[in-house]
């Protein structure tokens, strides 16, 4: 049941003093409304959590003839009901759910684009004056887009610190921190990078890499020096343009500017898959047979339609005119 938009799941051997903690975990890890349903005395007792765009009492409240009780309030609630009924509230939850792939897609707020240019130790002991930070009261985070990265130092006993060396409108930066791992990160590069990109920034050697990123300042001080540095908190990778995909580029930049959340990922790949696949292809008229698709994607994106949809529009001529098969699109 991992592919439905609200994730119920039984598990009757886990405590259900614990089920809401569970339910929380898999609702961060998945993005999805989640309810974790474990056995008790007299029936099935369990404990949800959910999302901004679902308000988990009023669609519980659409179950109320299957439930023995519920309660709660838009992004948690507390439920019972028979054994019986338990894969009949996942269907109704799932069909009446009406969530979309953009609804369940990690989405990060930031507080304010800032470039690292205007980032200063004064301004740094101002948004300190915030602390102390915690749950309740979360570090301000800020969002800079288009960073060269020009050479990628690895620290840490278990390689799990990065530390890049990047230029950023003019100027070079060497204080750009990332806490993860080498081994993730370069997964992550190898899905928009040829696969010698990572040994390019671990050399320090000229690149096409470049990356957005979210990010908190902090003051650095070692040997008395007091240095500003970046932390990121995440990051994407633009993707590389630098062959001349100017087509791409403008897709990815129409949908970006109606959805900045938008699974631009799924676009690329969809874009490689179909113009791979019609490579070669010529209309009677001589334009190439790529055309068509990417002007019906183009068209879905003035429509302001989902990636899903706009991905469909790529695809839609390769099975009726390739030998490609829907399950080589899944793939």
């Amino acid at each position: 049941f991992r592919d439905d938009n609200v994730l119920v799941v039984y598990e009757p051997t886990i405590h259900e003093s614990i089920a809401g903690i569970i339910a929380g975990r898999v609702k961060e890890k998945y993005n999805k409304p989640t309810i974790v349903l474990t056995k008790s005395k007299n029936n099935i007792k369990g404990s949800a959590r959910s999302i901004e765009e679902y308000h988990m009492y009023n669609e519980l409240y659409k179950c109320k003839d299957i439930l023995l009780n519920f309660g709660g309030h838009p992004m948690a609630a507390g439920l019972s009901l028979e054994k019986s009924n338990i894969d009949t509230l996942r269907h109704k939850l799932n069909n009446l759910s009406g969530l979309t792939q953009e609804d369940i897609a990690n989405k990060i707020y930031i507080d304010m684009p800032l470039s690292l240019s205007n980032v200063d130790e004064k301004l740094i002991q101002e948004i300190n004056i915030l602390n102390p930070c915690g749950a309740g009261n979360p570090k301000p985070l800020f969002g800079a887009k288009g960073i060269n990265i020009l050479k990628l130092n690895v620290l840490g006993k278990n390689e799990n610190v990065l530390k890049f060396v990047a230029e950023y409108k003019g100027k070079i930066y060497n204080n750009i921190i990332l806490f993860q791992s080498l081994n993730e990160f370069s997964n992550s590069l190898k899905l928009f990078y040829n696969d010698d990109t990572l040994e390019e920034l671990l050399l320090g050697k000229e690149n096409s890499s470049r990356i957005d990123i979210i990010y908190y300042p902090e003051l650095n001080i070692y040997n008395g020096i007091t240095q500003v540095q970046f932390i990121i908190k995440n990051y994407r990778f633009i993707w590389n343009l630098w062959k001349g995909d100017i087509m791409l580029e403008n897709l990815l930049l129409k949908i970006e500017q109606y959805n900045p959340q938008a699974d631009l990922e799924l676009i690329i790949r969809a874009y490689n898959f179909a113009e791979s696949a019609h490579q070669g292809q010529v209309r009677n008229s001589g334009e190439k047979y790529f055309i068509h698709p990417f002007q019906v994607a183009m068209i879905l994106a003035d429509l302001n339609m989902d990636t899903a949809t706009i991905a469909a529009g790529l695809l839609h001529d390769v099975i009726e005119d390739t030998e490609y098969t829907y399950e080589d699109i899944k793939k």
